[in-house]
């Protein structure tokens, strides 16, 4: 292994001969907790996959192009790597797709309305409704959470869904919660 970068140590950033040891030591628990961020990071991205996220942030640590600080713990640095990434990706994709020019910032109150200029390909078409069956699949056996559900694709309010379904303040933040829960479970298997 080369000696470290003596720039980048007294900089206050991990050499990239570091992180290549940190690497290659970097325990179980770590690297299942770095593919969860990666499939809960890829939402929203089309085409891009957990792994090759994942792969994208060691990359760009490895040869340079992000700096790992110091203080900053090496699964929180790469979530946000992570994080950045695949916010580059939905850009891009929005770019692509014409919802947005290429110098128009994104903002997250508008992001719906972007959303819906988005040109609808069959392909998209196809694997929003797969994704549709598959949720009315996993809360099958939960009305009121398919109800919440609904509610809230449509655009209604907390207190309008709560009027809707008679539900209460606590029911319907349990109701939140269990969503949450089984979506969260769904989306991000255990298993890396």
């Amino acid at each position: 292994m080369n000696p470290p970068n003596l720039t980048e140590a007294a900089s206050g950033f991990v050499s990239t001969d570091e992180v290549a040891a940190v690497l290659e030591r970097l325990s179980a628990v770590d690297s299942a907790r770095l593919a969860q961020l990666a499939r809960l990071r890829c939402l929203g991205a089309v085409g891009l996959e957990w792994r090759d996220l994942l792969h994208e942030a060691f990359i760009r640590v490895l040869d340079g192009r992000r700096r790992w600080p110091r203080d900053v713990p090496f699964v929180a640095f790469m979530a946000q790597s992570m994080r950045s990434i695949a916010s580059e990706t939905r850009q891009a994709d929005l770019v692509e797709f014409g919802a947005l020019g290429e110098h128009e910032p994104g903002d997250e109150q508008g992001i719906v309305n972007v959303l819906a200029k988005t040109d609808i390909t069959p392909e998209r078409e196809m694997a929003g409704r797969q994704m549709l069956l598959e949720i009315e699949a996993l809360f099958a056996g939960d009305a009121i959470g398919l109800a919440v559900l609904e509610g809230i694709a449509r655009g209604d309010s907390a207190g309008e869904v709560q009027a809707q379904l008679g539900l209460d303040p606590t029911a319907y933040a349990s109701t939140l919660r269990r969503i949450r829960r089984r979506l969260t479970s769904y989306l991000l298997p255990t298993e890396v």
